[in-house]
């Protein structure tokens, strides 16, 4: 195998697992970032931060799930995928779980988005 086809794929490796796990942990960020934020926002007023969060955050892990499918259609297209079968069944099971996954935790992201657009945050 050559520099470059080594360097191709490990390319290809990590798009796929940032497409697999990023959207967890967009979710898991989102849910930090906005419970570390109404304290202040609550003394400043600034309750907008927290809703430009939240779409922070749901384009991040929107922006996983395009990752993953890009990069297993890579793997498809090279020429190393027929020779191993077994990489294939992998980069495939990774981008179809990736982007169930996506999915779920930007859903996720939303439904926890939709009370602070109803609700004060400052509720005690």
């Amino acid at each position: 195998m050559t520099k470059r086809a080594e360097a191709q794929e490990a390319k290809l490796k990590w798009g796929l697992w940032v497409g697999f796990l990023g959207a967890p942990a967009a979710w898991l960020f989102n849910l930090q970032t906005n419970l570390t934020l109404v304290p202040w926002t609550c003394a400043h007023g600034k309750f907008f931060l927290v809703h430009l969060s939240s779409l922070f955050f749901l384009g991040l892990a929107l922006s996983a799930g395009f990752l993953v499918k890009a990069s297993c259609r890579a793997v498809e297209r090279a020429p190393e995928a027929g020779k191993n079968e077994g990489i294939h069944q992998v980069s495939h099971f990774m981008s179809v779980v990736g982007l169930w996954m996506s999915a779920l935790f930007s859903l996720l992201i939303i439904a926890q988005a939709i009370p602070t657009f109803i609700l004060s945050p400052c509720l005690e």
